[in-house]
């Protein structure tokens, strides 16, 4: 749907103008970034990150996440009796394969939220780890990258956030707004 949006056909039943949270698109970006203020588990538990922005990307399924931050996730994950290592180089988009994933572990794990526009947005444990039934090996679905050019870190989301959200792209006011979709 173009120059225009539609709570009563997208967002979850009930949802109102004022639900939508904004944030605008950072003045010196020319892609869909805005601002990350930080990231938890939902049960509390901090974790350290370094990234400054987020870029939604609706044509991206996974998540690129800075090596430093997925790191940190990695080691917050300890806390919950799961050890994630870094993937070996393979020429490939590697992810982290983690140890301790029984079926207490894993069921006991949090949802990630991420602080975005003033409101945390939940991250699902199956949009950020996946288990193995027949292993019992779990791997981190934030696949590590840096690309980023000085001290501009960026998350980039793509469906296995966006999918539990409606975004809207206002391109005239350089805002994006994110509400829970039906």
């Amino acid at each position: 749907m173009f120059g225009t949006y539609d709570l009563a056909q997208f967002a979850k039943k009930g949802s109102k103008e004022e639900d939508i949270t904004w944030a605008n698109v950072a003045s010196d970006e020319k892609t869909w970034s805005i601002t990350f203020d930080g990231l938890k588990f939902k049960d509390g538990a901090p974790v350290s990150t370094k990234s400054e922005r987020i870029m939604m990307d609706t044509g991206l399924t996974y998540a690129l996440v800075p090596s430093d931050d997925v790191e940190s996730i990695s080691k917050s994950l300890m806390g919950y009796s799961i050890t994630c290592k870094p993937p070996g180089f393979t020429g490939k988009l590697g992810l982290y394969v983690c140890d301790g994933c029984g079926d207490s572990s894993y069921k006991s794990l949090p949802p990630l939220e991420l602080f975005i526009g003033g409101k945390y947005f939940e991250m699902s444990v199956s949009s950020y780890i996946k288990k193995d039934d027949t292993s019992g090996e779990c791997k981190l679905l934030l696949h590590p990258y840096d690309t980023s050019v000085g001290s501009d870190s960026k998350w980039v989301l793509g469906a296995e956030f966006l999918q539990n959200y409606y975004s809207i792209y206002d391109f005239k006011q350089r805002k994006i707004g994110l509400i829970e979709s039906k």
